[in-house]
């Protein structure tokens, strides 16, 4: 009998703790993901291309500095000496054609653009996280199935190993029994191992390297929303990032070759100067002092426009920028119509395992260990049951998950965000 109860006092203890041995804080969703968006190390680092693009439309709109030139002038002649002098100009480079207007606006069309990959990569990292959340919360959901399912089986084992020392059931029975336990135990473990490294996922996403450990607060109430595939599409082709990418990749392309065209136009360099020379050092020259003064410009003989090679790979970007906007809109129609699909089928077999073979399963199981606790069935019998509830409970935790996702997809791919955790 001693061995009996330590074997029923280790069977309770091995469960009755189920967070892992670290300081925990519990988070909802939204803070869960408030986190994500502020701490995430790779979208701080996209931030900061963001306003790298700012800085750029400042700096696109420098205008040339003029440029000062001084020099010493010495004249000599054999070995007679000219007055020295120097000599000073002032020269400025005017651009024409709308250049500076040009940079400004290639510079500000790439900041637009950056804030729509940022915004896209928001996008990416909330599902990401939204993911990385469903799995620790369904992780623990299925940890919690098979420790119920341990403690049952251990009570059992327990119970057998007394009636055999009862002399109620043979020797077989009751090791048949413990070694149903054990292997109950072993899927115990493997399911606490997984969900703690779900956990572990979830700080990496929100770059924390403490011992304090953030865990799932949540209520997943499962809904079946009546929106319609021409709903979601609607939604997308209004709030998608992607697609602000390509319409804005095209817009920097036509700036480009805006750009490319005003450099094609004439430029215009202004100069002035003066030149001033002493009186001659040797007398035997007799050369007075002097100045000179000049103003004038400079234009460059634009025969390189002959070559219209820019022109031609500007044309081209923007040829390819509409082809990418276009496969962008194929691409997102083809995705939402494939997780539509996803989630209809999935709606459907949420439906059906939750009026009807929880219900079945749970009834089977309580009648069945009702039945053997009096001796009308056999462990068989039981561990049958015990098997087909477990089973339906981890289908129908993984058909939940498939379910969410599909939803997560379809909002994702729509930029709609309409389920949350409360």
């Amino acid at each position: 009998m001693k061995k009996i109860l330590t074997f029923i006092i280790l069977s309770f203890s091995v469960f009755s703790i189920h967070a892992v041995a670290q300081e925990t804080i519990e988070t909802d969703y939204t803070s869960f993901i408030e986190m994500v968006i502020q701490k995430n190390r790779e979208y701080q680092v996209q931030q900061l291309d963001v306003l790298d693009y700012e800085a750029g439309v400042k700096a696109a709109g420098v205008r040339a500095d003029p440029e000062l030139e001084v020099s010493y002038l010495e004249n000599r002649e054999n070995k007679l000496r000219k007055g020295p002098g120097f000599e000073g100009q002032l020269s400025w480079d005017l651009e024409f054609g709308g250049k500076r207007k040009a940079r400004i606006n290639v510079a500000r069309e790439q900041y637009r653009w950056s804030r729509e990959i940022l915004k896209g990569a928001e996008e990416n990292l909330k599902m990401e996280a939204s993911i990385a959340y469903l799995e620790s919360v369904l992780a623990e959901q299925a940890f919690s199935v098979i420790e119920k399912a341990y403690q049952s089986m251990s009570r059992i084992a327990a119970f057998d190993s007394i009636r055999h020392q009862l002399g109620e059931i043979p020797k077989m029975e009751a090791q048949q029994s413990r070694l149903e336990a054990n292997l109950a135990y072993n899927e115990f473990k493997e399911a606490k191992l997984n969900w703690q490294n779900k956990l572990i996922n979830l700080q990496s996403l929100i770059g924390n390297t403490s011992d304090t450990l953030y865990t799932p607060v949540y209520s997943i109430n499962i809904d079946f929303p009546d929106f319609d595939f021409d709903f979601w599409y609607q939604q997308a082709l209004n709030n998608k990032s992607d697609l602000y990418v390509a319409e804005q990749e095209r817009k920097w392309m036509e700036a480009e070759a805006h750009a490319v065209r005003a450099d094609r136009r004439m430029d215009l360099v202004l100069f002035a100067g003066v030149e001033h020379n002493k009186t001659s050092v040797t007398p035997a020259l007799d050369s007075p002092a002097e100045t000179i003064f000049n103003i004038g410009f400079s234009f460059p003989l634009k025969f390189s426009n002959n070559n219209k090679a820019a022109l031609y790979q500007a044309d081209i970007a923007i040829k390819q920028a509409d082809i990418h906007l276009e496969h962008t809109r194929s691409e997102l129609y083809n995705g939402l119509k494939e997780q539509y699909a996803t989630f209809r089928k999935y709606k459907e077999m949420m439906q059906t395992i939750q009026e009807e073979w929880l219900p079945e399963a749970e009834e089977m199981l309580k009648a069945s260990n009702y039945a053997y606790e009096r001796g009308s069935t056999t462990f068989l019998q039981v561990l049958h049951a015990q098997r087909a509830n477990q089973e339906i409970q981890l289908q129908f935790l993984d058909t939940k998950a498939a379910y969410i996702e599909a939803l997560l997809s379809l909002q994702f791919l729509s930029n709609y965000w309409y389920y949350n955790w409360e």
